[in-house]
């Protein structure tokens, strides 16, 4: 349960630029809202297409687990 936050896309995304890793979209969204998890999938060089290759791997990963889980008798 609880909120997830998912940050993809390319150097800005990223942290490129920022003033240090407090700085950084991920970093700020987990500072604002501290009850959440935050993830950040962004990559330098990132184009649109690639993030939505980034978001079919953490799917494919998700459902991994989910097998994993079932398999051990889980949820």
């Amino acid at each position: 349960g609880g909120v997830r936050l998912l940050v993809t896309g390319d150097s800005s995304a990223a942290g490129t630029g920022a003033s240090g890793p407090a700085s950084t979209v991920a970093a700020r969204l987990a500072h604002r809202y501290p009850h959440a998890t935050v993830g950040n999938l962004a990559h330098v060089g990132s184009r649109t297409h690639d993030v939505a290759e980034q978001l079919q791997r953490l799917s494919r990963r998700a459902l991994r687990r989910r097998e994993r889980r079932r398999e051990r008798g889980g949820t």
